[in-house]
């Protein structure tokens, strides 16, 4: 019976996460952004000189660096950010976000939490804090 109700809780855990994300990015695609490249102009937006180490954002974002290539050259091509190899250290690279990145992101800002309003509608006080609550889950796993 454990067995079964950890794997309801991770599947709700699951479901919940695919569906919010489906609907962003939905709206999102207007933006020529998806959530995922959001969430790394927002972490260079709140980092000092709008600046990281790819290698930063791989760890923060919990994916493989070939993931945060992938993305940085997708916003590299739409002048979001730029890249520039670390003069100590040239196999590491910087990643830097421009005025362009700054205002795509604020915009993908808005129309994100915009539908997050949207969806929250639908959701119980108690389910919302649960959700929010995860965010110490998070904290306490890596």
């Amino acid at each position: 019976m454990e067995n079964s109700a950890t794997l309801q809780w991770v599947k709700g855990l699951v479901n919940t996460e695919t569906i919010v994300t489906h609907r962003i990015n939905r709206v999102l695609k207007e933006t020529g952004l998806s959530l995922h490249e959001m969430h790394l102009l927002g972490l260079l937006n709140n980092s000092e000189n709008y600046a990281l180490l790819a290698s930063e954002i791989s760890s923060m974002m919990y994916v493989q660096k070939s993931v945060t290539t992938h993305r940085v050259k997708t916003l590299e091509a739409l002048g979001a950010v730029v890249r520039h190899p670390v003069a100590s250290d040239r196999r590491r690279t910087i990643i830097v976000l421009t005025a362009k990145g700054r205002r795509a992101y604020e915009i993908a800002k808005h129309v994100a939490e915009t539908e997050t309003r949207k969806i929250q509608t639908h959701l119980s006080k108690t389910a919302i804090d649960t959700l929010a609550s995860l965010n110490n889950v998070t904290e306490n796993l890596t």
